[in-house]
């Protein structure tokens, strides 16, 4: 099962306020509501240089909205577009205004099985503003959904209950019943030269949907479903563990992440129309 990463670059103020007791992590799935401290750096522009001042950004995850103040509840889903036979998934990060003042972070966003990644929009959430960032595609036992698209969005104006504000959304459109994994990891930024780059000792991964197998046992897990290419004078065709074969479906490939369509009779098409109507070439390679 293939998983595409994406990856940004955001920067988020804050403002005032302290926090209560924190859990410090680095590189392990963070809880619903806990606290946690995240190694970052902090800027001034004091010397006319960037300097690294080993500031920790103090976060929380949720799956829903934790803001106290009732004017600002369904800010962000009130915006998003109903889609028929699709849902949103969602995720959303709070910092806390003081410990996390003027830290920089970046994050990736995984979603198994996607693919065609388009950007819609150039990255650079405003605050109170929702932003369509990316639309792409799932594919589900060899069926395309084409819909799906990433929303993102923040709101610095309110506070939670605990304190904490500068709220980061990401809100994932995906087919009706969706439950593939997809996480939402935040690293730590640093400096090299006078470039900001993501810390990857220093991160936290929430998981917005699918499982909590960890990566060992992930890896293990689809080392042992991957099908073997055959061929002979007619074609190609993928052979499972157990014998059997692929047939009528679409296969990614877990090294290249390319797409091929395996026919009624086992072997890949090429150079041809596959029967939902996309394209794959001479190579058998979905052409996008």
């Amino acid at each position: 099962m293939k998983r595409y990463w994406k990856k940004i670059t955001a920067l988020m103020a804050a403002a005032a306020m302290t926090a209560a007791s924190a859990i410090t992590v680095f590189a392990e799935a963070a809880e619903e509501g806990k606290v946690y401290v995240l190694p970052t750096l902090q800027t001034s522009s004091a010397s006319g240089q960037l300097e690294t001042l080993g500031v920790n950004m103090q976060v929380v995850f949720s799956d829903s909205q934790l803001l106290a103040a009732p004017e600002a509840a369904g800010w962000a889903e009130n915006q998003l577009p109903v889609v028929e036979g699709a849902e949103w998934k969602k995720v959303y990060m709070y910092r806390n205004k003081e410990a996390s003042k003027n830290t920089e972070f970046s994050w990736d966003m995984a979603v198994e099985n996607s693919t065609n990644w388009i950007k819609v929009a150039p990255f650079g959430i405003e605050e109170g503003k929702l932003t369509h960032l990316y639309d792409f595609t799932i594919i589900i036992n060899g069926t395309p959904f084409t819909g799906c698209k990433l929303y993102g969005g923040a709101m610095g104006e309110y506070e939670t209950a605990d304190g904490f504000s500068g709220e980061h959304c990401m809100f994932i459109l995906v087919p009706q019943g969706y439950n593939g994994d997809i996480t939402f990891s935040v690293y730590g930024n640093t400096l090299s030269g006078n470039s900001h780059v993501r810390n990857d000792f220093a991160k936290l991964t929430y998981q917005v949907s699918g499982h909590s197998r960890d990566e060992a046992e992930r890896q293990a897990e689809e080392a042992k479903a991957v099908p073997v290419w055959k061929q002979d004078n007619k074609g190609w065709w993928l052979e499972n563990p157990d014998g059997t074969y692929l047939k009528d479906t679409w296969y990614q490939s877990p090294e290249s992440g390319l797409w091929y369509y395996m026919g009624g009779d086992g072997y890949m098409l090429t150079n041809t129309t596959t029967p939902d109507n996309l394209k794959v070439d001479a190579n058998g390679v979905w052409v996008q």
